[in-house]
């Protein structure tokens, strides 16, 4: 779950504003909305850690490094020189 900021207006018109837990921004929004707020804007929280944003940031597509491609030939060189085919 992430946090989310928002700012919204209670039914008498007054400001409101503060951070509510939810999956995504449109459940956010929709709770919100049950709570008969009106919602002026909604920003995820820089605080809040979600696993699924780390991962997707981690796993971009990036070239591989230099490193990478020294290490694939070794451990490949190895497997052939072991008896394993390409195929």
């Amino acid at each position: 779950m992430s946090s989310f900021k928002y700012k919204a207006l209670d039914p008498v018109g007054e400001p409101a504003e503060g951070v509510i837990e939810a999956e995504n921004i449109s459940s956010a929004i929709n709770s919100l909305r049950d709570d008969s707020l009106v919602v002026i804007s909604i920003r995820e929280s820089e605080a809040s850690w979600n696993p699924v944003t780390a991962l997707k940031t981690l796993t971009k597509k990036r070239p591989p490094q230099l490193i990478d491609k020294v290490n694939f030939f070794q451990q490949l060189a190895m497997m052939l020189k072991g008896g394993h085919t390409l195929t």
